[in-house]
């Protein structure tokens, strides 16, 4: 049995008349094997990306999800040079996401997506022979956490929320072994509900917290709330902006 690294953001998003910001309880987070975004726009079976060495992260019977829609699910026919084919005409555009899910074809009933078994192992606790997460499926507690633990590599996610609608996707999240990075790191995932008009989901990995204040100081310059801030020690200047705010 070998000790393995940990991985932890918080999902936040605003409910309500008045459009607060609270945290997200019940929500699923699927941790997904890494998959890649699309160089060029699309609508056949061809789905092209930057190099071959992103299209080798796919295989031949992987079933993948072009952006959050759950009508995009395909699966893989072939792969040659910088891109895939897949079962079906599927419209992408450039940059969007495709998501690597694994073998398994997910159970899609009523626009709700249940994808079984990725190609992912994650785990309960801090060593290899755990328990597992069944689905690769973590779901939020009461203060917006997901936490799991899994070997060191680079990982998708797509979260839904408690209806289990798909709502927004986290790409290139990284699990390292790098003590020093762990403690250093800190991640909040805002979330689009009705009530902000026009925020967007914010997707980002450990070296992009900073982007994440921003988003919220421009928040809570529009509402005036108060808010518990996560940050980094490399966001002191920022973090102090937003308490000021808070305090206003």
């Amino acid at each position: 049995m070998a000790s393995i690294p940990s991985l932890r953001f918080d999902i936040t998003g605003a409910s309500g008349s008045q459009g607060l910001l609270s945290p997200k309880e019940g929500w699923r987070a699927y941790i997904l094997p890494r998959g890649a975004h699309a160089s060029q726009d699309s609508t056949g079976e061809r789905i092209t990306f930057d190099s071959a060495d992103a299209a080798s992260r796919f295989c031949k019977n992987n079933w993948v999800q072009v952006g959050l829609s759950v009508s995009n699910i395909r699966k893989i026919t072939a792969i040659g040079g910088d891109s895939i084919s897949v079962s079906g005409a599927v419209t992408v555009a450039e940059n969007e996401r495709v998501f690597l899910i694994g073998n398994t074809q997910p159970i899609v009933l009523d626009n709700v997506a249940t994808y079984e078994t990725p190609n992912t192992i994650i785990h309960k606790r801090d060593d290899d022979g755990s328990d597992i997460y069944e689905n690769s499926v973590v779901t939020s507690n009461v203060t917006g956490l997901i936490e799991f633990f899994a070997n060191p590599d680079l990982y998708d996610c797509i979260l839904q929320d408690g209806k289990q609608v798909n709502q927004g996707g986290l790409v290139n999240l990284l699990v390292t072994g790098d003590t020093q990075l762990q403690a250093g790191g800190a991640m909040t995932c805002i979330v689009p509900t009705i009530g902000i008009a026009g925020l967007d989901l914010i997707r980002v990995a450990d070296d992009q917290t900073q982007l994440i204040l921003e988003e919220m100081l421009v928040q809570l310059k529009v509402m005036n709330e108060h808010l518990s801030v996560v940050t980094d020690r490399e966001n002191d200047e920022l973090n102090d902006q937003v308490l000021e705010v808070c305090d206003a």
